[in-house]
């Protein structure tokens, strides 16, 4: 079993903190857009001829 040291642990749960940070932040972009073009499409279809 590998000796993780103290500072190579932080390293590690930095890294992963990123990554969450990371996956969250273009998941809230995506939802984000995903929103805008739904709510264009509605103006498009439910505006008046």
């Amino acid at each position: 079993m590998a000796i993780i040291t103290l500072v190579e642990r932080s390293q590690i749960e930095l890294m992963q903190h990123h990554t969450i940070q990371y996956i969250a932040a273009t998941l809230a972009v995506l939802v984000f857009l995903l929103g805008m073009n739904f709510t264009v499409a509605l103006k498009v279809i439910t505006t008046p001829l």
